[in-house]
């Protein structure tokens, strides 16, 4: 190992950190399905994560903190994701909602518009709509 493994950059931090939140979100049910398993893996192999790191972060989601973006298109991707983990058995259930506005507020949106944002983001991801639509109706 060179010395540079051993220093996570601060976009690995936030691409483990948006994973770990996925995993949250998954996991809120119980019981993590097929569907949501193919969106992580697919998410970890967009980020580099390696399949140890997930691993932990299934193991261990709280040792990984919240590393929130830096910017509002990052934002509203990453809570997009989100939102798309919540409904990905086409069912938002109560706690999975009360999880996406606590990682909202956790990844930098306003505590008084991380529900509107939240919901609006809900609404138009079940009308099947893009990221790049739905940003550019919020934003």
């Amino acid at each position: 190992m060179s010395i540079l493994d051993a220093f996570e950059t601060g976009q690995h931090k936030q691409e483990k950190s948006h994973l770990r939140n996925l995993i949250m979100i998954a996991k809120a049910d119980g019981e993590i399905d097929q569907k949501e398993l193919d969106l992580i893996e697919k998410m970890a192999a967009r980020y580099n994560v390696s399949k140890q790191e997930v691993q932990a972060l299934y193991e261990h989601p709280e040792q990984t903190p919240i590393h929130p973006p830096t910017n509002k298109e990052d934002r509203y991707k990453r809570l997009y994701n989100l939102v798309e983990m919540a409904m990905a058995d086409a069912i938002l259930e109560h706690h999975e909602k009360a999880l996406l506005l606590r990682y909202a507020i956790g990844i930098g949106f306003a505590v008084d518009k991380a529900e509107q944002v939240v919901d609006q983001i809900c609404a138009l991801y079940s009308k099947e709509l893009s990221f790049e639509d739905i940003y550019e109706k919020l934003s």
